[in-house]
């Protein structure tokens, strides 16, 4: 996916078009129900986190922001 999106922001950088890649976290739904992960969010805030990283111009956001590290 990272792959994909790059060559995609690569591709319509000329037409004015921003493609971010959001990277999120591990989110509280019926999917982690009963599993022990830490750095769990709500739903509602990783949502929020989402659309306030995806206004802005960088090309790759961590939801929530500390996500960054385990990357790097």
């Amino acid at each position: 996916m990272n792959t994909y999106l790059e060559a995609l922001r690569n591709r319509l950088a000329e037409s004015d078009v921003h493609v971010c890649t959001i990277k999120p976290g591990f989110v509280d739904t019926a999917m982690t129900k009963g599993k022990k992960t830490f750095w769990l969010i709500p739903a509602d805030e990783a949502a929020r986190l989402t659309l306030a990283a995806a206004r802005g111009r960088a090309n790759v956001r961590y939801v929530p922001r500390r996500w960054w590290l385990v990357e790097r």
